[in-house]
């Protein structure tokens, strides 16, 4: 298995307000790889996929979204982990948005894109 770190801290994803930090990703049909991205405990946001902005999703399954913090401390930084299988050969960008769950029509904090090539 590969694993693939976008980030431990905001600055070095790219990940800001507004911003796109593009990651690449190649995988063989099967083969799979972890992302994880940045999360702070007890602020409520969460990484979810927008599938309205995400293309070419069906050479990919996402599973995942579990989310591990030393300490259960609120306000400690901490990973949410993603793993992208590759489905079928294709081209995928997967985009990921920084939220709260429960505010629908509030626009994401962050946003990352992750483009996976499947050969």
């Amino acid at each position: 298995m590969r694993r693939l770190g976008l980030a431990v801290m905001a600055i070095l994803a790219g990940c800001h307000a507004g911003g796109t930090a593009d990651q690449h990703v190649d995988l063989r049909v099967g083969g799979v790889a972890t992302v994880t991205l940045p999360v702070t405990a007890g602020t409520g946001y969460a990484w979810a996929i927008d599938a309205g902005r995400s293309t070419g999703a069906s050479h990919v399954v996402v599973t995942g979204g579990e989310t591990k913090v030393p300490g259960d401390r609120v306000g400690r930084p901490g990973e949410q982990y993603w793993q992208l299988q590759g489905h079928s050969i294709g081209d995928a960008d997967i985009v990921f948005v920084y939220r709260r769950p429960w505010l629908k029509d509030a626009a994401p904090v962050k946003s990352t894109t992750v483009r996976v090539e499947v050969r």
